[in-house]
């Protein structure tokens, strides 16, 4: 993921990535994934993914 190695290098912002995890999480849904805390935080509860 170009992304990812992007984020690594400083050139992207953690919010840019956080959201592109999200979006690929709409699409292909992972439980175990959407409420992962290192995604979402303490909040993965909260996340704002939601099983369709």
């Amino acid at each position: 993921m170009l992304l990812l190695e992007r984020y690594q290098v400083g050139q992207v912002e953690q919010k840019v990535l956080v959201e592109a995890v999200e979006d690929l999480l709409r699409k292909y849904p992972n439980p175990y994934l959407q409420q992962s805390t290192l995604i979402f935080g303490d909040d993965a509860e909260g996340s704002s993914i939601k099983d369709d």
